[in-house]
């Protein structure tokens, strides 16, 4: 699978095939070869002037930090097996007679896999390009690409979360702050389903009802969309109890209440508008928006306990960077005018407990006007 390089970043590519007739070129990279003709990097040519590079904004890199880091040995094969025991019923002890041995019971073993697979990008520049440009493009476009494929990492890991959470909607706030009924279905929802603290409390009272551990010693963790902090923070529940209870915070987050910490990622899905699936009898259209056609963009925040996930990785690899400099081509490039850099991950996400993790849904009527039909997801 090809990973495409986030539209913000993306390259244009004018490129002459002839120049290299002769010379063994990757099929699938001759048209995108960075050249000093290339749109978009003509303007690096032009003028020795405002030479500081202005680098894209970058989303914070978080849903991998709290899964369960799992590991696949070299020669191995590309799939794990995971056992998991049932949870045993506390009223399931047996009252004794004398003399007499009960039954024996049985232990609940349920086997599973999560597979994985790699996934990786990679940049063609022209020795012209890199000798002439005013700036370091080759460094550049590694570092460009570590992030794509960093972002790209977690993105997997977050909408494997999604995909596999049980489901919250918030309830609607009315005008005197009190809540109406809980939605049960993305058309119900509507644009006063914000977050707020009562839900918050909510869920962790669920996980702790399921006996859930915590992440953080007897915390959860709730990943969420900046425009819902920005809500529940503004929550007058919110103000009242969080100055008592926002102690031994960690780096990178928001702030703590009623055993939940918080922090924020611009990567959380927000879903408008309708899809279109295939059904069992044909294509359906599946509203993915609140509202009766999905007009209302909905935030997918996730809030999780302890094991409720595991990244798998096969011999510690992580996400690896692969440089071919100018001159390592060989009889490939024997005029040394080609460098590339690149990189590749495996990734595998499996979830370890059901119940310790949550899909809360949530309007943002603050900010529902900045939402075109493009920029949400389904």
């Amino acid at each position: 699978m090809k990973i495409n390089v986030r539209p913000d970043f993306e390259f244009l590519v004018v490129f002459d095939l002839q120049i290299f007739a002769d010379v063994v070129v990757p099929e699938n990279a001759a048209g995108n070869m960075n050249t000093t003709t290339s749109e978009g990097l003509t303007a690096d040519q032009k003028n020795a002037m405002n030479t500081e590079f202005i680098r894209k904004a970058e989303a914070k890199l978080v849903f991998n930090k709290y899964g369960k880091k799992i590991n696949i040995g070299l020669r191995k094969g590309k799939k794990i097996e995971l056992f998991k025991i049932g949870r045993t019923d506390p009223k399931n002890t047996k009252k004794l007679a004398e003399g007499l041995t009960p039954d024996p019971s049985k232990m609940a073993l349920e086997s599973f896999e999560i597979p994985v697979a790699q996934y990786g990008d990679w940049m063609i520049f022209t020795d012209e390009l890199l000798t002439t440009s005013l700036h370091d493009l080759f460094r550049e476009g590694k570092r460009m690409l570590a992030r794509q494929l960093a972002e790209t990492y977690n993105m997997f890991t977050y909408e494997h979360l999604v995909a596999n959470a049980q489901r919250m909607y918030c309830k609607p706030i009315n005008a005197d702050g009190t809540l109406g009924a809980r939605p049960t279905k993305t058309t119900e929802v509507t644009e006063t389903c914000r977050l707020s603290l009562k839900t918050i409390v909510r869920v962790v009272a669920m996980l702790k009802a399921d006996d859930i551990p915590g992440v953080i010693g007897d915390d959860y963790i709730m990943y969420i969309h900046p425009h819902n902090w920005h809500d529940l923070i503004l929550d007058p529940e919110w103000q009242k109890f969080h100055l008592n209870d926002s102690s031994n915070m960690q780096s990178g987050e928001l702030g703590r209440i009623a055993n939940c910490r918080f922090i924020d990622s611009s990567l959380i899905t927000i879903t408008k508008g309708t899809v279109t699936i295939d059904g069992a009898d044909g294509e359906e259209t599946v509203v993915i928006g609140g509202g009766a056609n999905g007009s209302i963009p909905l935030y997918h925040n996730i809030i999780l306990g302890g094991n409720a996930y595991g990244v798998v990785d096969i011999a510690n690899k992580g996400i690896r960077a692969i440089d071919k400099e100018l001159g390592s081509g060989g009889v490939d490039d024997p005029l040394d005018q080609r460098a590339s850099t690149g990189g590749k991950f495996w990734w595998g996400c499996g979830i370890l407990d059901e119940l310790a993790l949550y899909d809360v849904v949530c309007t943002s009527d603050e900010f529902a006007d900045e939402f075109d039909e493009d920029e949400a997801t389904a």
